[in-house]
């Protein structure tokens, strides 16, 4: 591809316009998905991921193919993301039928122990992820150099 015409620097523009704002977004809610004490940061982190990565399909064909590893990194924080989300979501069903049980509620205890184990296990593994991606700083610069 050869160098941009002014009206595809200016689609260009606009689009890293689109890009920033969404990632934007998704960065208010990285450190409190580290942070773990409120499952909405994650939640709202992993959507405005999914965001993110919906846009950068949508406009695959008009991006540098450098964007292409980009979401594909993105791809890989989204997996474990969802991991633990869907760890999340389970917990909190578990809570919501505890009243509606009649009688012993040991099984439902143990299997919910369970769960938040493995959910602190992969909430851990997105954590090392988190905390060693450059894709924030990286996609900036891809950003950039768009405009």
């Amino acid at each position: 591809m050869g160098p941009a015409t002014p009206s595809e620097k200016t689609v260009l523009a606009a689009v890293a316009g689109i890009l920033a704002e969404r990632s934007t977004t998704m960065d208010r809610h990285w450190n409190g998905a580290i942070a773990g004490t409120d499952p909405e940061e994650l939640h709202d982190l992993r959507v405005n991921a999914r965001r993110v990565q919906a846009a950068l399909r949508i406009f695959r064909d008009i991006l540098p193919k450098k964007s292409r590893k980009h979401a594909d990194r993105l791809k890989r924080l989204i997996r474990l993301m969802g991991d633990t989300r869907e760890l999340d979501v389970f917990l909190a069903s578990l809570d919501e039928r505890r009243p509606s049980i009649a009688g012993d509620l040991r099984a439902l205890e143990l299997l919910a122990a369970r769960v938040a184990q493995e959910r602190e296990d992969r909430h851990r593994a997105l954590v090392r992820a988190l905390r060693q991606s450059t894709w924030n700083a990286d996609f900036r610069r891809f950003l950039e150099e768009l405009t």
